[in-house]
């Protein structure tokens, strides 16, 4: 008989009191109560450095990232967000930081690119969309032109078909 166990820990809070007051300030955002918000993270921070609690640093940074974001300030959202997926990158909590880099990215105004590949009847297409986050958390879909280089004429592909034997 094999008996296996398997353990899984939590972030360590060392700040009670810091991370309350990060609980009362995320609130305070969803509330649109922003000045206040901003008041409760700037604590919690104070607390969380005189702690060395690099956790809730982390999540401090994140939330003062996206404060700064409804707040229309992105140059404060980007340096936040920075500083929180380098916090959690120390802290080896991937996850997190690649979450928080695609808020980074949505504060860079970068998005993600896909493609897609449509065969019809005058060739081969490739289609391109954008996906970015919007300042209020919704997707924005972009379709993007399609180079004329990727366009590809049918008589093309059945000659490629045909040299490398494919049905």
């Amino acid at each position: 008989m094999v008996f296996s166990l398997t353990t899984a820990s939590a972030q360590k809070i060392k700040s009670a009191a810091a991370f309350r007051m990060l609980q009362t300030a995320t609130t305070l955002m969803e509330a649109q109560q922003l000045e206040a918000a901003e008041e409760y993270f700037k604590k919690s921070l104070e607390r969380a450095v005189a702690s060395n609690d690099i956790y809730t640093q982390a999540s401090v940074y994140q939330g003062l990232g996206t404060l700064y974001g409804k707040l229309d300030q992105p140059k404060k959202s980007i340096e936040n967000y920075q500083q929180s997926v380098k916090l959690y990158r120390s802290l080896n909590l991937k996850v997190l930081a690649n979450v928080v880099e695609s808020l980074l990215k949505s504060a860079q105004g970068i998005g993600d690119m896909y493609a897609g590949i449509e065969i019809g009847a005058k060739g081969v297409k490739m289609t391109i969309i954008e996906v970015k986050l919007s300042k209020d958390r919704q997707y924005d879909y972009t379709l993007k032109e399609t180079p004329p280089s990727i366009l590809m004429p049918l008589n093309f592909l059945t000659k490629v078909k045909k040299k490398h034997r494919m049905p």
